[in-house]
């Protein structure tokens, strides 16, 4: 049997790491390449990399910032995707309370204080309040920070800062579409999840409980299994 090509895209500050346990239950029917978000301050400029990276149609799926590229990408070139899975994100240009939010991470990582920024304010809106003491899940969250680098983080968020939204884009996505999100994400809210579900014609809306914004990891075996069985749709 053929393998489906399936690209899975992290969202700021992750790596394969984000979706390890989903490639151990997955890899038996999908071809995984994991996408690069590191390289370029621009959601189109990541968008147009993994299209000429990646030959022929493919599925696709993104958590957070990668939900967004991968958006970008239904909007370029839509007919290369089989299936589009947007996990935990967000379609709408940031709010300028987000900007600001936005320009104080990366004024930090310019003043060499990067090392606090995952601990002290990003975490707290991370994961689900069950899961804030969970010292495996924590650590590794900073070490995949950590191996991202300051450097690659500000062009991440100089993308998140300067992106347009794919709001207009939705009505016009036709391959099935799975829409999942922690209900208790409190970075990608459920209410943007919802609507995304009912503007995406052929979707398909699945909440997770007990779970925040890094539902990969937070709930694995339970993301992995929707992500099955959407890739046998």
């Amino acid at each position: 049997m053929t393998k489906e090509q399936l690209v899975l895209i992290p969202g700021t500050l992750c790596d394969d790491r984000l979706w390890q346990p989903q490639i151990e239950i997955l890899q038996d029917i999908a071809q995984i390449t994991i996408a690069d978000t590191s390289q370029f301050d621009s959601i189109k400029e990541t968008a147009a990399a993994i299209l000429k990276d990646v030959p022929g149609k493919f599925s696709l799926a993104g958590l957070s910032m990668g939900g967004m590229v991968s958006l970008e990408i239904m909007r370029q070139a839509g007919e290369r995707i089989n299936r589009l899975a947007l996990l935990d994100t967000n379609p709408y240009p940031p709010t300028e309370e987000q900007k600001q939010t936005f320009q104080k991470y990366i004024d930090l990582c310019k003043d060499g204080y990067f090392q606090d920024i995952t601990p002290t304010y990003l975490l707290p809106n991370l994961l689900h309040p069950s899961k804030q003491e969970d010292h495996h899940l924590t650590s590794l969250i900073k070490d995949m920070a950590n191996s991202t680098g300051p450097e690659a983080y500000i062009r991440q968020l100089t993308s998140l800062m300067n992106r347009s939204g794919s709001l207009d884009i939705l009505t016009n996505i036709t391959c099935p579409t799975l829409v999942l999100t922690g209900r208790d994400d409190r970075l990608c809210s459920l209410s943007l999840h919802e609507e995304m579900a009912e503007l995406i014609p052929n979707s398909k809306l699945i909440v997770i409980e007990e779970c925040g914004h890094l539902s990969t990891l937070e709930k694995p075996e339970t993301v992995a299994s929707y992500l099955k069985e959407w890739l046998q749709m």
